[in-house]
């Protein structure tokens, strides 16, 4: 049994067969995804977990092409290992002559990045203002904001100046559109979304006056949400304590005495800029393949000179082309 799966595997026709199997689910589930929208919603770039967390008949296109793209990677595994044992077998010492199995290398290593990325993959909103703001393993704030404009109003070109503190090391970076913040290799990025003003609630605590925004924690305490409506008489702030079942509400009071703990005494607002942290976790990988990739068309283009240097010497000696050498194939793969 084993011996027929590897022999099929081995055939050209089946590697064929699985990249057009690949390349018809792909275009299926394009159709689908268009006339069932509501199916797909929320689903973002490379992510394939809905997929596997909500199994859906919908899907149906997606785990043909998972099947396909999987038998069609098994497909170039086996042929690689067949053609590299089969050069060692003829003992094949130039290195140009293993440029063809290096790129069903590259193609392997491409689909386990799809792979990777599309189950480790993530996209969250960040808003930075003047205050520190936890980002992966730094933290960022709002230093300055530039904002170019064109002559008809429109802005041409934002940048965010930021302030950058890791592990105590405080510096400064730009984030601006098409120039987003790298780091790892590609593995995190921060793109810039857009310039905001947001709503900040000024709390007096113990005496100290606190800007919060939405999502800030002094001490015990969460500020979760500010409510400002005609129907209500004053302006409200929820607070989230440690502890505590149900959250608290403290009216807007300016004038609110000393001897409040905590009291919500006013309303700011500040500026801000709304940034998109993304991780991609098979970034440096990607980097590999793109380098193993550009290895093997070196060696392929060397190895095409090389034969065709022989056969020119060949012809020049006999007088007439000869057939290709069992080598010749062999590198031909």
């Amino acid at each position: 049994m084993l011996p027929r799966l590897l022999a099929a595997l081995r055939s050209q026709r089946f590697g064929v067969l699985a990249g057009f199997a690949a390349a018809f689910f792909l275009a299926l589930g394009t159709v689908v995804m268009d006339l069932a929208p509501e199916a797909y919603a929320g689903l973002s770039l490379d992510d394939m977990r809905p997929f596997f967390r909500e199994p859906r008949l919908v899907h149906f296109w997606f785990y043909g092409l998972a099947l396909a793209v999987a038998l069609w990677g098994a497909s170039a595994l086996v042929c690689t290992w067949d053609s590299v044992r089969t050069r060692l077998r003829h003992r094949v010492r130039r290195v140009s002559a293993y440029g063809a199995p290096l790129f069903h290398v590259a193609f392997v290593l491409a689909l386990f990045a799809h792979l990777h990325n599309g189950l480790g993959e993530s996209t969250a909103a960040r808003v930075v203002g003047s205050d520190w703001t936890a980002i992966g393993d730094a933290r960022y704030r709002l230093a300055d904001l530039t904002v170019t404009t064109s002559p008809s109003g429109m802005p041409r070109d934002i940048r965010a100046h930021l302030e950058r503190d890791r592990a105590g090391q405080v510096d400064t970076v730009d984030v601006a559109y098409n120039a987003p913040l790298v780091a790892d290799v590609g593995a995190h990025a921060l793109l810039l979304g857009r310039p905001i003003e947001r709503p900040l609630a000024v709390l007096r605590v113990v005496g100290e006056r606190r800007r919060l925004a939405i999502g800030d924690r002094v001490g015990a305490f969460v500020l979760t949400r500010v409510l400002q409506s005609r129907s209500l008489r004053a302006p409200m702030a929820e607070l989230q304590f440690d502890g505590e079942p149900s959250p608290r509400w403290l009216p807007l009071t300016p004038g609110a005495g000393p001897s409040e703990l905590v009291a919500f005494v006013g309303i700011d607002r500040e500026r801000a800029v709304l940034l998109t942290e993304r991780v991609n976790p098979a970034a440096p990988l990607v980097v590999v393949v793109a380098l193993v990739a550009a290895l093997a068309t070196v060696l392929v283009v060397w190895e095409h000179l090389w034969r065709a240097r022989r056969r020119a010497r060949r012809a020049a000696v006999s007088g007439e082309t000869p057939a290709p050498a069992v080598e010749d194939a062999i590198a031909l793969g």
